[in-house]
């Protein structure tokens, strides 16, 4: 129980390095793809989903 909830948050992860790249790679990944419907003229409901508006 130790690993899950240590017994001081100290805010350093203990993990995988390999989570750790995983999860910035998966964030940036989500910026991106919510960049492009923030930016596409039609919100994305045309150009990216196919939906007639």
């Amino acid at each position: 129980m130790n690993k899950l909830f240590p017994e001081v948050a100290d805010n350093e992860y203990r993990g995988a390095k390999s989570a750790y790249y995983f999860y910035i790679a998966w964030m940036l990944l989500t910026t991106w793809r919510s960049f492009v419907h923030f930016l596409a003229e039609d919100g994305g409901l045309n150009s990216i989903a196919n939906i007639i508006v």
